[in-house]
């Protein structure tokens, strides 16, 4: 039975391991598991999307919830094995086979909706026999409908059609003079209901530590990254000198965040009141920012602005855009951010 939308109910079902198949009569002993099962994709390999996959399954929970089809928070998770098979090599950076459990920040921030073992189906053993009392399967694809970015307005190439998924685009979007027009099923308000709770939630569990006086400043930091599109040089330069010469601003450093741990990662987005990155997973983290804050984002692509500028506007954030040329400059850019108190939110 199809149910909210875009998920299969299936009670009284076993998975036969041997034959990798949902079956719903079955003379065997099996083990019985009679808590709600939700049987999902693995998680993504990159962070934003990764997030973006935790996000998805705490609003399906709370839909279910909220149809009474689960009583509680209190499900566990079966991670369907096509995608890691598909994919093994990101696959093996993001789950630890050993202990059958993901890897990292994507454990820290899948145990906000998994309180008990994932049950990873490529892990299992052959001769392995379930059986569900309620399970509940999630389409592959929603076409991003539980997520900030849920069309092409948001995320670039998003929602753009090709041969493969035009079927999926004549069920939530319409072509007009030769543009796909999302028909987004949930609007903004309700987005930014589900991702402020589902902040909040992340926040609930793994609490910043103690905000650092600056003396009335704001605190600005720098955001590098180790490979691809880090800054230039010259442009880690004019940014830090410019930090460093207001004085209005406390100057906290350049930082990478690869091997900063998913709690040191929360700290750091809310103890800081301005970033300076570029884009990149890291502005993921804009979630735990302070509304109020200031974020000043750079690429070489300006495509790629939406993203981060949706999400910071969901959060209260200010967000601004600058476009870099390899050879440029920055000379008479960053002066016009408004970084004066009156456009900022105190502490």
């Amino acid at each position: 039975m199809l149910v909210l939308d875009d998920i299969e109910h299936l009670k009284d079902t076993y998975y036969v391991k041997e034959h990798h198949k949902f079956l719903h009569d079955l003379s065997t002993n099996a083990v019985r598991i009679t808590k709600p099962v939700l049987y999902v994709e693995t998680l993504h390999s990159c962070y934003t999307h990764m997030m973006e996959d935790v996000f998805r399954l705490y609003w399906v929970i709370q839909d279910l919830l909220k149809a009474k089809y689960i009583q509680s928070e209190d499900v566990i998770f079966f991670i369907k094995q096509d995608n890691i098979l598909k994919y093994p090599k990101p696959a093996e950076r993001t789950i630890d086979s050993a202990t059958k459990t993901y890897k990292g920040a994507w454990q820290k921030i899948f145990s906000v909706v998994n309180k008990h073992p994932i049950l990873f189906e490529h892990l299992l053993e052959p001769d392995t026999i379930l059986h569900f009392t309620d399970l509940f399967i999630l389409q592959s694809h929603d076409m991003y409908q539980h997520s900030p970015w849920n069309s092409f307005l948001h995320y670039p190439g998003r929602e753009i059609p090709d041969t493969y998924r035009f079927q999926h685009l004549l069920t939530y979007g319409v072509v007009k003079d030769n543009q796909i027009v999302c028909r987004v099923r949930y609007d903004d308000a309700t987005i930014q209901e589900k991702l402020l709770a589902f902040r909040q939630k992340v926040l609930a569990q793994y609490p910043p530590s103690t905000n650092p006086s600056s003396d009335g400043k704001k605190r600005v930091i720098i955001l590098d990254r180790k490979d691809d599109r880090a800054f230039a040089k010259h442009y880690l330069q004019e940014i830090q000198h410019f930090c460093e010469s207001q004085p209005t601003l406390d100057f906290q450093g350049i930082q990478c965040l690869e091997d900063k741990s998913f709690e040191d990662q929360i700290t750091l987005f809310q103890t800081m009141d301005i970033f300076f990155a570029m884009h990149g997973s890291a502005l993921t983290n804009l979630l735990w920012a302070k509304p109020g804050s200031l974020v000043v984002e750079f690429d070489t692509y300006d495509y790629r602005f939406p993203m981060f500028n949706r999400l910071s506007s969901l959060l209260g954030i200010q967000k601004h855009s600058i476009l870099l040329n390899p050879n440029g400059t920055l000379t008479g850019i960053l002066p016009s951010i408004p970084f004066t108190e009156q456009n900022m939110v105190s502490n």
